[in-house]
């Protein structure tokens, strides 16, 4: 069974989009601000999350950050049904790591339909991180990107070397029980650190194995993520006319 939970502090909200979005496969939940989905989301541990954000106790995108920060949901997908519409509001959403953004008046059939897709989402991200469990996780990621890889270390509490290849740029992470601790990169962009860690893009292989190393991050690997999207973000506005 899919479980879906639902945040929204106007009752009418929920009570519609639990109507539209049941199915027969389907186990809808839903509450009335932040802190309750959060509880929620701990014991419930929904396939996705669809989020307002303005509500009272905790807001929507603290929800999001929140999720994120904890190993068992920070895979979940989010999808952001809100009446923030502007383009801020939408970059933020997507800077969190939403995988889609709704603006109310809410298009229920158009709403479902993006559920489908986020839904089909999870479940692609679920077999290859348990294909990537079980066949162990060395040589091309070519289809499991650095940033699932990370969140999959981060998931498992792995520790270990993340030695990567990106053009010809070597890089090596020390990871700590799912969280870097330290980023070297040699060749011409030899950087450290969260500035290292932000160049890192393509080829990857993970040598499992304990780790004693100062960590000079000092951040969880979801926010390292989530400013790594950020700044992707903030580059590709300025490179578009």
């Amino acid at each position: 069974m899919l479980r879906i939970l639902i945040a929204d502090d106007d009752p009418a909200t929920r009570e519609v989009l639990a109507s539209q979005l049941a199915r027969p496969d389907r186990i809808i939940a839903t509450a009335s601000d932040g802190e309750e989905a959060l509880a929620t989301a701990i014991t419930f541990a929904p396939h996705l999350v669809i989020t307002d954000v303005e509500m009272p106790h905790m807001s929507g995108w603290d929800l999001v950050v929140r999720l994120r920060q904890r190993p068992e949901t920070a895979l979940t997908p989010v999808i952001f049904a809100t009446g923030f519409g502007d383009h801020r509001a939408r970059m933020r959403g997507l800077r969190l790591g939403a995988v889609d953004y709704v603006v109310k008046p809410i298009d229920l059939e158009e709403l479902s339909l993006r559920v489908i897709n986020a839904l089909a989402h999870c479940l692609r991200a679920q077999e290859a991180v348990q294909a990537a469990l079980l066949q162990g996780i060395a040589g091309s990621l070519a289809h499991l990107p650095l940033a699932s890889l990370l969140n999959v270390l981060a998931h498992e509490r792995m520790s270990g070397v993340l030695d990567l290849l990106t053009g010809d740029t070597n890089g090596r992470l020390l990871v700590h029980q799912g969280n870097i601790v330290s980023v070297r990169l040699d060749g011409p962009d030899a950087l450290a650190g969260v500035e290292g860690l932000h160049r890192l893009l393509r080829t990857t292989a993970f040598h499992e194995g304990p780790v004693t190393a100062v960590d000079e991050i000092r951040t969880s690997t979801m926010e390292l993520l989530i400013e790594g999207a950020r700044r992707l973000d903030e580059e590709g506005r300025i490179e578009r006319p």
